[in-house]
């Protein structure tokens, strides 16, 4: 009877809580991975929400699916995983020029793009500017 007790806490114990979505409708979580589909508009904040997510729940990859993400800045810490589209061809980050600060030297330029603390790949994917 010790035994079967023992059991049963242990099992209960080593129950896994189900990964939560905290992104909204453009995200999904489909396994280990976070998917994210093209609003159409700025996509930053879903990107961003689903990183921090990712960060937080151990989640390994982050997908963005074909199409145009327009995005300000992104920046991210502690994320271990994989940061990716389908293709270079049909997943593209176009950042918003406004937000695009080169500064007068290199030193003074920000990053637009920032994966600070973690261990991150990316690939699959373009990266442009939005050019006037």
């Amino acid at each position: 009877m010790k035994v079967l007790l023992f059991l049963a806490l242990l099992a209960q114990s080593l129950t896994v809580s189900a990964l939560e979505n905290e992104c909204g409708e453009l995200a999904e979580i489909e396994g280990t991975t976070y998917a994210i589909s093209a609003s159409g508009g700025d996509d930053t904040a879903t990107i961003q929400c689903a990183l921090d997510s990712a960060t937080r729940q151990g989640i390994g990859t982050v997908k963005l699916a074909r199409g145009q993400f327009n995005v300000t800045s992104l920046k991210t810490v502690g994320f271990n995983g994989i940061f990716q589209g389908t293709s270079k061809a049909d997943t593209v980050i176009l950042i918003d020029n406004e937000f695009a600060n080169c500064g007068e030297t290199w030193a003074d330029a920000a990053p637009i793009i920032e994966f600070a603390g973690g261990n991150v790949a990316v690939k699959f994917m373009t990266i442009d500017f939005d050019r006037p």
